[in-house]
């Protein structure tokens, strides 16, 4: 929770100034480079705690948890009810996963498993550019945590949800035994002044596929 309101906002000018991240024109180097760098000093940037302990009618978060085994991954669905096509609609999708696999000191690989989330079924130009971090930089420890914007204008199914899939293999070993617990928040929003009541819709959705217990 407290890395999933993270983010290096305005740091990473002021950072990339500090660390003298620039080429000859006075641009900064490939956003590959600069994220890596940037990364090394201040990780997932500075913390938002209110971001990751209460929504507001702009913005949903969602919290899901489990345990895998080896080669297992579990699925959740996000339900987008909103209609992109028509107006260029700012929105955001920020997901973190965090496990805990015990290590082999001795190793290079020193997780003894691997776990990461992956978005699927989403369109492109949905949510797939990323905020800060590049996509390798999450995957090296026990915490992933990534920040997709867009409002480009998308034809999307109203009906349709986006799947945030948790997978889990062997790292320092091929295969190991027992389970590895995780923790995954996903929160959704909606960035510029449009009026859409985010929480209201997405909570609906979710709520009508909860079966209640016998």
């Amino acid at each position: 929770m407290l890395v999933h309101g993270a983010e290096w906002g305005s740091l990473t000018e002021v950072y990339a100034d500090a660390l003298n991240l620039y080429n000859k024109d006075g641009k900064t180097i490939s956003h590959q480079e600069c994220s890596r760098q940037l990364y090394r000093y201040f990780g997932y940037g500075r913390p938002d705690i209110n971001r990751a302990i209460e929504c507001t009618k702009n913005r949903i978060t969602l919290i899901g948890f489990g345990e895998l085994k080896d080669g297992e991954a579990h699925t959740y669905d996000l339900p987008l009810p909103f209609n992109f096509s028509t107006s260029k609609i700012c929105r955001r999708l920020t997901a973190t996963l965090a496990y805990f696999s015990s290590t082999i000191p001795t190793r290079q690989k020193y997780r003894v498993a691997q776990c990461w989330f992956e978005i699927e079924n989403a369109k492109d130009n949905l949510i797939d550019s990323r905020v800060d971090t590049d996509r390798y930089a999450p995957t090296r420890g026990t915490l992933q945590h990534e920040i997709f914007e867009n409002d480009d204008t998308v034809v999307w199914d109203e009906n349709k949800a986006i799947q945030i899939k948790v997978n889990c293999r062997g790292d320092a070993v091929k295969k190991f035994h027992g389970t590895i617990p995780y923790a995954l928040m996903v929160s959704f929003e909606i960035k510029n002044a449009v009026d859409i009541d985010v929480y209201a819709k997405v909570a609906e959705r979710i709520a009508t596929k909860v079966k209640p217990n016998p």
